[in-house]
This record gives C-alpha cells, structure tokens and sequence, in this order.
C-alpha cells in the first residue's frame, strides 16, 4: 500500500488539503477498502494468485511504474511484495460490484428502504447499508499496520522535491487499482 499511500497524499496535499486530514482521510479509504473486501470474502468472493499476478502485469505493461520508481524512490521489489493486498482490494471490489451491478440490471433495485434509480446510487446504498455499517466488527490490525508503515515512509521522505507532473499517475489506472472507490463514485 505504500506507494498507492504516497502518491494518494501527495495529491492530495497539493490540492490544499492539510497534512492531517490527508492522512485521516486516506486512513478511512483505505480502511473501508479493507472491509469492503472482507467483506466480499465472507460471502464467497475470491481472488487467486493467478489473478494478482495477472493484475500486477496488466498496471505494468500500461503504466508508467519505472519513472515513478526513480522520482519516489520506491524499489521494485517492494512494490512488488506490498502490492499483493491493494490489488486483492481491486480484484475482489470489483467482483462484488459486478454482481451487484448484474443485480440492478436484473431488476433489484431496492438497498434495505432504499429505491435506487442509477446503479451508482444502488452501489454506494450497499456499500453505506450493508458494507459499512459494520466496520468495528472486522479485524483490521493488518491493515492499519500497513498504513502505519507508509505514513512512516512518506514522513521520512522529502517528497516536496517531486515536481507535480513527476510523481501523479493516470487516474484510470490509479483508481483501477482501488476500484471500488471508482465504483463507489458511480464511474
């Protein structure tokens, strides 16, 4: 999760966010993230190695990883060993928010007391209803530990060196990796 954590923060700083609320709030997404994808296992959704390795090479062939490497200062190698559980987070979100859009165009339109008119709503409904309402009851000492570690990592950077056009990637393919936060927003 780090250098989703870096380059997340960074961009967020830049837009006047301040160093505090950047951190809680990326705390919260990616928190929510976790238990969105707990969430999705307790209820038989997977995700394999195959797929993992299979997503990793995807983001590679179209990203721009190599120069973000260089001006971040994040090995290879530890991209490649803290990924596994933010691609986990993308693959398994987007499973469930297959089905769930698959649900909604099959007619179930309805969250708990809720009509939902756009898939996006029926999404983000779900997520709020069903997802969310839980979170205390879901262990995330995992995750919070691998938060901790890449505050602690940008904290130890001068990341204020890293020119704007240097360090922010394709959204797309940013926010492919953390898709249910694209979902959620109802892209």
């Amino acid at each position: 999760l780090t250098w989703y954590y870096v380059v997340e923060r960074k961009k967020l700083q830049d837009s006047g966010v301040s160093e505090e609320d950047a951190k809680a709030y990326l705390r919260q997404e990616l928190e929510k993230a976790a238990v969105l994808c707990m969430y999705a296992e307790e209820h038989g959704y997977t995700c394999t190695e195959k797929e993992i390795q299979t997503r990793r090479e995807k983001i590679l062939q179209e990203a721009f990883f190599e120069s973000f490497e260089e001006k971040a200062g994040i090995p290879y190698a530890e991209y490649l060993e803290k990924s596994d559980l933010a691609l986990q987070y993308g693959i398994l979100s987007e499973k469930l928010y297959k089905d769930k859009y698959d649900a909604f165009r099959s007619g179930e339109d309805q969250i708990g007391e809720t009509v939902c008119e756009r898939v996006s709503d029926y999404w983000a409904e779900f997520l709020t209803e069903e997802v969310y309402t839980n979170m205390e009851q879901y262990d995330l000492r995992e995750v919070d530990a691998q938060i901790a570690e890449a505050e602690d990592y940008y904290e130890k950077k001068s990341w204020q060196c890293i020119r704007r056009q240097e360090y922010f990637m394709d959204s797309d393919w940013q926010e492919g990796i953390m898709s249910g936060r694209m979902k959620e927003r109802g892209k």
